[in-house]
């Protein structure tokens, strides 16, 4: 009811412009295609910009994801993957209700780095400064509207990707003989690229998840534009 009773088409744009930066490109092009995948090669200022973008998105620290994220590679649809339709419900896994284990061996190369180390130790620490500071300056809408609207549309779109993109009767699939997962085209234009899911899974070292003319991933361009080393 407060952001209806503020609702303006600067704060919608700009909830827009803060989700394509912080997740699109923070956490898809950042925490996802390079922390977690190590697909491409970048330089250090990217690095920083991208453990910065990422943070916000409300997908607790770099570190915690690329672990979990390494974990569902590597057990995917089994007991130990941290969000399998197959063992979680839609709920569990919208809200991270099942509880799973952080194997520190798949975060060996991410504990080198001190900004990542930092950021996780004080994750919530820092979440919670901005917060106050946000209340202190009168600047509630603000994160109303830029922070936890960000985070609210994640919560939906990982949902998206971790649940129905691993249900058998949702999407298609290129890799027919890896797993559940599945492509949805109106995912992969919402999302830039991400919503071709079987196709990460099938080749998870790539950081082009686009495999036939049809399909679209304006990540890998971006990537090859502006990021890449």
């Amino acid at each position: 009811l407060v952001l209806v009773a503020h609702f303006s088409w600067l704060w919608l744009l700009g909830t827009y412009v803060s989700w394509f930066v912080l997740k699109v490109i923070g956490g898809e092009v950042g925490a996802h295609k390079y922390f977690a995948h190590r697909s491409y090669t970048t330089t250090r200022a990217w690095e920083l910009f991208l453990i910065f973008a990422h943070f916000w998105v409300g997908e607790n620290s770099m570190l915690s994801f690329v672990t979990a994220h390494r974990q569902h590679h590597a057990y995917t649809e089994t007991p130990r993957d941290p969000h399998s339709p197959r063992f979680s419900s839609w709920a569990d896994i919208m809200f991270w209700r099942r509880p799973f284990d952080i194997d520190m061996r798949f975060a060996r190369d991410v504990v080198r780095d001190p900004v990542i180390v930092f950021t996780h130790r004080y994750y919530y620490h820092i979440h919670l400064a901005v917060l106050l500071l946000c209340l202190a300056m009168g600047a509630w809408v603000f994160y109303s509207y830029i922070l936890a609207s960000v985070v609210v549309i994640n919560t939906f779109q990982n949902y998206a990707f971790n649940y129905l993109c691993h249900k058998s009767w949702f999407g298609y699939q290129n890799y027919t003989d890896k797993d559940d997962s599945r492509n949805s085209r109106w995912l992969m234009y919402l999302t830039y690229g991400s919503g071709l899911h079987n196709n990460h899974h099938g080749d998870p070292g790539n950081y082009s998840f686009k495999l036939q003319p049809t399909e679209y991933d304006f990540t890998a361009w971006f990537i090859d534009r502006w990021v890449r080393q």
